[in-house]
């Protein structure tokens, strides 16, 4: 019997309407209502991907070649509560032909896998399947694009992200990992507040933090901070600088806890 693996992915508002939920200023349900309606088949996102050049191509002075694969959306029941549909994923595929002389050719053909899903809209999440070539990370990217695509054909501003759920990780597993990977030159630190469920908000009055209010000030929706190190010495994770920077994501979901926080992509 075949294995049947589902995945599970978080979807967070990331504008800067989120701020209005986390005042209390509005509710959630009307920003996911009008998710819910904008969902439409047809709608198509394309993905422009680099492919590698051929020695001939290179002397013809060609510097880039893009493949475009495309991600289609087929709604196949819309409920109260949820959308049932597929993406399909069409890209190339490259094949060898050996021909006369014994010379291997390369041709292409257009190949087409589809991931059922199931949205839960006021839970947040959706499910879905993979196949061989099309990941749970490109069935993620796609469905992120697709629905802010769906949403910006109705003329609202809202924008979403889609981050697959996991584990999640306190601050001191954060660390931990950050400490088995040699020779970091690069760390990019990225903050945005998850949407909040009933008992956050039920306590967020109290529990903001510092970190969130100056969201607030700021109409900010997200934070990306890059440390760099440009030298023949790399990063190092234990300094005061880098621990500064990841306790202020402590800081910044102190209502909804960073373990919490981190299973919902928002770090």
């Amino acid at each position: 019997m075949s294995e049947y693996c589902v995945y599970f992915a978080k979807i967070n508002i990331s504008s800067n309407h989120l701020l209005g939920v986390l005042k209390k200023e509005q509710t959630i349900e009307p920003i996911l209502n009008e998710l819910f309606y904008s969902f439409k088949s047809g709608t198509i996102y394309e993905e422009h991907l680099p492919i590698p050049l051929t020695e001939e191509e290179i002397k013809q002075g060609l510097s880039t070649k893009y493949e475009t694969v495309q991600y289609k959306l087929s709604i196949r029941e819309k409920k109260q509560l949820g959308i049932e549909g597929v993406v399909y994923r069409t890209s190339k595929l490259y094949y060898n032909n050996l021909v006369e002389g014994d010379s291997l050719v390369t041709s292409a053909v257009k190949n087409t896998d589809g991931i059922r899903f199931y949205f839960d809209l006021y839970k947040e999440y959706v499910g879905f399947n993979t196949k061989q070539r099309f990941g749970y990370q490109q069935f993620v990217n796609s469905f992120e694009n697709i629905i802010n695509l769906c949403i910006k054909n109705t003329g609202k501003q809202y924008k979403f992200s889609v981050s697959l759920y996991t584990e999640g990780l306190n601050l001191d597993e954060i660390k931990d990992e950050l400490r088995k990977i040699r020779n970091i030159e690069r760390l990019d630190i990225y903050v945005q507040p998850p949407n909040p469920d009933e008992d956050t908000l039920s306590q967020i009055e109290s529990s903001l933090g510092r970190r969130l209010n100056e969201f607030k000030d700021a109409n900010a929706s997200s934070i990306t901070t890059t440390i760099r190190a440009d030298g023949k010495d790399a990063l190092k994770i234990d300094s005061k600088l880098i621990e500064n920077e990841l306790e202020l994501i402590e800081e910044a979901h102190k209502s909804v806890g960073i373990k919490k926080a981190t299973s919902r992509g928002c770090f």
